[in-house]
């Protein structure tokens, strides 16, 4: 595994190897980050705070090897950190909607944040181990492999996890489907007879 030589040399103080190390990883913490948070910003903040802290802090990985997993504890401390951050920002965030220019959206614009919204809805429906490993392979196309790597799970762990998420998928677009064409079909005279 390539990441293992590049953590050697980063222990050395090779800042091109963390470089390669941050590229090789940066879609995985931020994968990861997006599944604990929910909000691509703050999955961003996450992922970016977890390098820098893995950058000063390299030198404590015990084995080369265990680079993944510790990353991920780093990813998770500094969500956890932000989740807690994020409860005093609510209250914030609420006053600026009230706030802020309610400037028309054209058509597209409309379209593009109630797919997006639905799409976000339907990760958020998944539980924690299923968004992370879903984020992971199918938005960050990373390996199953890789994944169970990072995550510190087997293989199999992660086809489950697949498994049980593609099926929740599944039945809440064919929920959101029957009640879209439930709600917009037309009357029929059977519908107005008592």
């Amino acid at each position: 595994m390539r990441f293992i030589e590049l953590t050697r040399r980063a222990q050395e103080g090779d800042s091109e190897a963390f470089g390669e190390l941050v590229r090789q990883f940066q879609g995985m913490a931020f994968g990861y980050a997006y599944s604990l948070l929910g909000d691509f910003h703050l999955a961003q903040d996450a992922a970016q705070d977890a390098f820098i802290q893995a950058y000063h802090d390299i030198r404590m990985v015990t084995t080369p090897a265990a680079f993944p997993s510790w990353l991920k504890r780093v990813v998770f401390k500094h969500c956890d950190r932000i989740r807690r951050r994020r409860q005093l920002l609510l209250a914030d965030a609420e006053t600026l909607n009230a706030v802020a220019d309610h400037t028309p959206n054209v058509a597209e614009e409309i379209v593009e944040d109630e797919t997006r919204r639905q799409a976000l809805a339907a990760l958020s429906s998944l539980n924690e181990d299923e968004r992370a490993v879903t984020l992971l392979v199918y938005v960050h196309g990373y390996r199953q492999r890789e994944v169970a790597a990072f995550l510190e799970i087997t293989v199999d762990a992660v086809k489950n996890r697949l498994r049980s998420a593609r099926r929740k998928l599944a039945e809440r677009m064919l929920m959101l489907t029957n009640r879209r064409f439930t709600t917009t079909r037309p009357i029929s005279p059977s519908d107005t007879k008592t």
